[in-house]
């Protein structure tokens, strides 16, 4: 069973559509935390029949799933924000990603939503992770830091995998009081713990609308868990280099300041640009990382990746050794992609 926590202040606005696709599930339990909401949010989740977890004052989002958290029974977690609207598909199949690989994290696409707007559409626009995935990969095992990826507005894993990271300060640092990153140093905790990695692909969910604005006290929340996040993981220090797309002060590129962080793709000498119309097989996936090299990328093409593929690709030895990319994607990135490349592309087909 997946157990789905999400932590709600005064989003009763929000709860039925983040809720609906997902409370009839008979392989899912639905826990939401009221973190002292002022308006009818712990209502709204009754209604829907969800398990309801009533905190009298505000505690912060890391504190609230830990509250959640506690309550749940499942195989599986599934951290959500009381904002995204998911596909009803994806639950069954982060459940059975999380059975093809019992220490693998997976974190979502989400699209924001214009206001008035519950589902997706033309209007959507791309979230900073699927922005960085043109960059780097799809693969986000492949990614040279995928712990900084880990938002847990969509965030899923074992709950064996927690246990062996979970501290007195609960499975999210409770410290984390002010705006963001709770959920990266719990990333960085999971990559230390050996945990694999991978975007849910083929399943974008919904953003819904609201005021996002950062201001001069949200960053300077930002600030404070960031030097929290350095102090208890020194080696997050480079992350400083995001300060400035966070900064109100500032008119910083999100993508230029998170290149600066995690460093830009390495241009290959020659590229293998494979395209596959099938479903992705582990023994593909070893056949296409053998002729990955020192002086060569492969690049897996695929017509529509699923979840499933985006498990089997963190299974290899050397995740880098290819990098995924969606068939529509790849049509648009391909010129940028390759570039770098010094000499051949070698176009093949599976």
């Amino acid at each position: 069973m997946l157990s789905i926590v999400i932590p709600v202040k005064d989003r009763a606005n929000h709860l039925p559509f983040t809720l609906a696709p997902i409370v009839d599930r008979s392989d899912c339990e639905v826990i939401v935390v009221d973190d002292g909401s002022t308006d009818s949010s712990a209502e709204v989740a009754r209604s829907y029949g969800c398990r309801v977890v009533r905190l009298d004052r505000s505690v912060g989002p890391g504190a609230a799933r830990n509250a959640g958290l506690r309550k749940a029974q499942g195989s599986a977690l599934l951290f959500l924000d009381s904002d995204i609207v998911l596909d009803p598909r994806l639950p069954g199949e982060l459940l059975r990603a999380h059975n093809i690989a019992d220490d693998l994290v997976m974190t979502g696409f989400r699209r924001h939503l214009a206001p008035g707007e519950h589902m997706l559409g033309a209007s959507s626009r791309r979230d900073s992770r699927e922005l960085l995935a043109d960059i780097y990969s799809y693969n986000l095992a492949s990614h040279p830091q995928p712990w900084a990826l880990a938002y847990s507005c969509l965030l899923s894993m074992p709950r064996s995998l927690l246990d062996r990271v979970v501290g007195t300060r609960g499975v999210f640092d409770e410290r984390f009081r002010g705006w963001g990153l709770e959920d990266l140093e719990l990333g960085l905790r999971l990559s230390r713990a050996g945990a694999r990695w991978a975007f849910a692909l083929g399943r974008v969910a919904g953003h819904q609308h609201h005021d996002r604005t950062m201001t001069p006290d949200r960053f300077q929340g930002w600030q404070t868990n960031l030097e929290l996040m350095v102090a208890e993981h020194p080696e997050a220090a480079p992350y400083r280099s995001l300060a400035p797309a966070f900064d109100p002060r500032a008119d910083a590129n999100f993508l230029d300041c998170f290149r600066s962080f995690a460093g830009a793709p390495k241009p290959p000498e020659h590229a293998l640009v494979a395209h596959c119309a099938q479903p992705v097989t582990m023994e593909m996936l070893r056949y296409l990382a053998a002729r990955s090299g020192p002086d060569t990328s492969v690049f897996l093409v695929v017509a529509d990746p699923s979840v499933a593929d985006a498990a089997l690709c963190s299974l290899l030895p050397r995740p880098s050794d290819v990098v995924l990319y969606p068939q529509q994607t790849w049509k648009k990135v391909r010129d940028s992609v390759t570039a770098t490349v010094r000499h051949t592309v070698l176009e093949e087909y599976l």
